[in-house]
């Protein structure tokens, strides 16, 4: 793993790669790339990316099961009492 320095987890590339095959898509950019090589371990990625959305949709998808869908809590508001 040539990109990966002293201290650091996972290389840029493992993550790069890890976002191909996990969620589908390439790294938006390098703070992303940056925040997932904390990560200590190629287990601990591969675990942090199988329980994401993107994955979670990708594997429902695969296996002919309905998308669900799902909004973040901080877009959730309480219901109001007229």
């Amino acid at each position: 793993m040539a990109d990966r320095d002293a201290g650091t987890g996972v290389s840029a590339e493992a993550v790069a790669w890890a976002l191909r095959l996990f969620i589908g898509r390439d790294p938006v950019d390098e703070k992303e790339v940056a925040w997932h090589r904390q990560h200590p371990s190629l287990d601990t990625l591969r675990t942090a990316f199988a329980q994401t959305w993107e994955f979670e949709q990708f594997y429902n998808g695969a296996k002919g099961l309905k998308a669900s869908y799902g909004s973040p809590p901080f877009m959730l508001r309480p219901v109001s009492d007229p």
